[in-house]
């Protein structure tokens, strides 16, 4: 089983700002994605609203945020961006590569 302690350890923050939001009334921020690296697989939960195209956006501004996260270590915007994309479409175009993870969707 288990120890909940280091699952917990293991997790990230929830941010400031969503922590905020909370706080008012007419706001009601959603978790819709967590994705963990088992024995170098992924393992994810999402929760889906059926419209595929959303997640082009939440994939856009997932890049936006690793972009800064790398540029504010010292890298240029540039080289982080290609460095993401090549091996973004070099993913995408491994039809053979076998998807490992196990995904939870929640509603």
């Amino acid at each position: 089983m288990p120890n909940p302690t280091r699952v917990e350890t293991l997790q990230i923050p929830v941010p400031q700002t969503v922590m905020q939001s909370c706080e008012k009334p007419d706001s009601f921020p959603i978790e819709v994605l967590r994705v963990w690296v088992v024995d170098g697989n992924l393992h994810l939960g999402m929760r889906t609203s059926g419209d595929a195209d959303q997640w082009g956006t939440i994939l856009a501004d997932i890049l936006k945020h690793v972009v800064n996260v790398h540029m504010q270590l010292g890298q240029g915007r540039a080289e982080v961006e290609k460095a993401i994309l090549d091996t973004f479409h070099n993913e995408m175009a491994n039809s053979s590569k076998q998807i490992i993870s196990k995904q939870e969707l929640l509603e």
